[in-house]
């Protein structure tokens, strides 16, 4: 724009001189000086709108789209290819660029909580508290005969008393899930035992859910298979506490000899990773003239924070319109 004004006052100071000579009347030179007005107007309009430079471009175009992308040491300088009308452009932003981190493993990350044992016979009832944890709780049963429930909180975990024998009773209502039963593919429940690394009988609950899992040995010191209730009986939910004790509360029908033996244990979720993301840019006005010009660049650096308690290593920021080394 500067050059085409320079030419209009340089056209009209030489006018005004009579540098230029014509041979036309008064009427139409001043058809001609009109006429001209008009060209100059419209030449005026147009290079205003559109501002032509030596290598073509003007700033119609959005700067967003005609970056050339370079990484320089950790930060991200986009190229601008065409001039822009873009002035003082700053840029600071949080943003959801995708991020990727290796950091401690699960197994690093879960504490085991010690429980308590119990004991009940003769069907009296057992009161006792077993810790809260934030990542599942089980209690594993180590002899049983024949019958128990579990009151949590307040809720039992079945809507029925847990039956393993057949005999004398309303009927066994706690079966595997691949199809065996209690008695018909196993001994009685009675004359098997298990141990601390295999128990006889396991209880799950879900620390999230309150969802109660159940889990049973066909032999004494066996591997574990899932079971499933029926005959009329179900699961309940649970409410665990994560912070507080919970009160549990075990039962058993009286028939014949009647006990139960086992053990409590949990565990908490230590780890909490959390990681933050900021985003500047600032633009590189080389020749200090408030626009930016083709050639002049824009400088995008970021910054992350581990604001979690875990250790992060291996950090990568994707970016999704630039890549991002460093």
């Amino acid at each position: 724009m500067k050059q085409f004004y320079i030419l209009v006052l340089t056209v009209l100071k030489d006018l005004f001189k009579n540098k230029f000579v014509f041979s036309v009347s008064k009427k139409e030179f001043k058809a001609s000086a009109l006429t001209l007005s008009y060209i100059v107007l419209a030449l005026f309009l147009f290079f205003k709108g559109y501002d032509l430079y030596a290598d073509g471009s003007n700033y119609l175009y959005s700067l967003s789209n005609l970056k050339e992308r370079t990484i320089i040491n950790n930060n991200i300088e986009e190229t601008i290819l065409s001039n822009n009308d873009v002035t003082d452009l700053e840029v600071s932003n949080k943003e959801s660029n995708d991020l990727s981190e290796n950091q401690t493993s699960d197994t690093d990350c879960v504490e085991e909580v010690d429980g308590s044992s119990f004991s009940l016979k003769n069907g009296v009832d057992l009161t006792f508290s077993q810790p809260g944890t934030n990542y599942g709780y089980e209690f594993d049963i180590y002899t049983l005969d024949n019958s128990f429930n579990l009151n949590i909180n307040g809720v039992d975990i079945a809507t029925d008393e847990l039956q393993f024998q057949s005999s004398q009773t309303s009927g066994i209502n706690v079966r595997f899930q691949d199809g065996d039963e209690y008695e018909a593919d196993t001994v009685r429940i009675w004359e098997m035992t298990g141990t601390v690394s295999a128990p006889l009988v396991r209880v799950f609950i879900d620390h999230t859910t309150g969802a109660v899992s159940l889990y049973g040995s066909k032999v004494s010191g066996g591997a574990l298979f899932p079971l499933e209730l029926f005959n009329g009986n179900s699961f309940n939910t649970i409410t665990w506490n994560s912070d507080t004790p919970n009160v549990v509360i075990a039962d058993q029908s009286v028939q014949g000899p009647t006990y139960m033996t086992g053990y409590g244990r949990g565990w908490n979720y230590l780890c909490d990773p959390k990681i933050g993301l900021e985003k500047t840019g600032t633009f590189n006005d080389v020749n200090n003239n408030g626009f930016a010009d083709a050639g002049e660049t824009i400088t995008y650096g970021f910054t992350v924070t581990n604001t979690g308690n875990v250790t992060l290593t291996a950090i990568s920021i994707t970016d999704p319109l630039v890549s991002v080394t460093g």
